[in-house]
């Protein structure tokens, strides 16, 4: 059973130039007229967003200052406002189903708690496993796999109009002996994050992702980036570029062979 649901510290609001009050046009309908092509900076950032953009209120389902910066990086011309919400699944979220489920309730919560935002973003990240081939010295790596555990970040998000998407952060792996010690203590009350934070020292406990990627991004950054990825799909959808309906099969043919 799930311990003590996740939550937050205290509300807090960020704004950018232009008041959350201020009412802008209404997002174009799924298939509807399509808007011109947005400017981007290599990060995803908007740096000509339509004017819908420019005067939307964006309510992210959390009050930590990393989630809410990373939301204010995509949506820079919103207004950003965080609320406190809990996440109903344990400390350390443990596979994709339980993470994707604690983004969806910390979603549903903030939807609840502050209605007719042009935008709803959750986080949830969580613990995920997964075989590889181990590849050491003079191993065959075709027939030989090793556990390994990831933390990932999943991102939904949320227009007005229902519109919704969802998107993983690149997965960071994180030490086994870690993983151990967090799972010997329990998942229900403790993380594999805060496990190596306490062990290395580091300022912030809850974020190990720059050191353990040699400082090249921090959990803000890969969050960033999943966001930038759902507002994209959401974009593209409004453009009347939706997935095809037909799906790939189940299973591919034994001969098939990716390059």
């Amino acid at each position: 059973m799930p311990g003590a649901p996740k939550g937050d510290s205290d509300p807090v609001t960020r704004s950018s130039d232009v008041p959350a009050s201020t009412p802008g046009p209404k997002h174009p309908p799924l298939g509807g007229a399509v808007p011109p092509p947005l400017a981007t900076t290599a990060t995803g950032a908007l740096t000509q967003p339509p004017s819908c953009e420019r005067r939307c209120r964006v309510v992210v389902a959390s009050t930590t200052e990393l989630k809410l910066a990373a939301v204010g990086r995509i949506f820079s011309r919103c207004s950003v406002e965080g609320v406190r919400v809990s996440s109903g699944v344990h400390e350390q979220p443990f596979g994709q189903e339980e993470i994707i489920l604690g983004a969806t309730n910390r979603l549903k919560a903030a939807k609840a708690s502050k209605p007719g935002a042009d935008y709803y973003v959750s986080m949830e990240n969580g613990l995920s496993r997964a075989f590889v081939p181990s590849g050491g010295l003079g191993q065959d790596a075709s027939t030989l796999l090793e556990e390994k555990h990831f933390d990932v970040g999943w991102v939904v998000l949320e227009r007005a109009d229902g519109a919704r998407a969802s998107v993983p952060s690149a997965g960071v792996e994180l030490p086994a002996a870690d993983v151990a010690v967090a799972r010997e203590a329990g998942f229900g009350k403790k993380t594999v994050s805060s496990v190596i934070g306490q062990r290395v020292g580091l300022l912030d406990p809850e974020n190990p992702h720059a050191w353990l990627t040699a400082g090249r991004r921090d959990r803000g950054a890969l969050l960033g980036e999943a966001i930038a990825v759902a507002l994209g799909q959401l974009e593209r959808v409004s453009r009347g570029q939706p997935f095809p309906e037909r799906s790939l099969p189940e299973t591919m043919p034994r001969n098939t062979v990716k390059s």
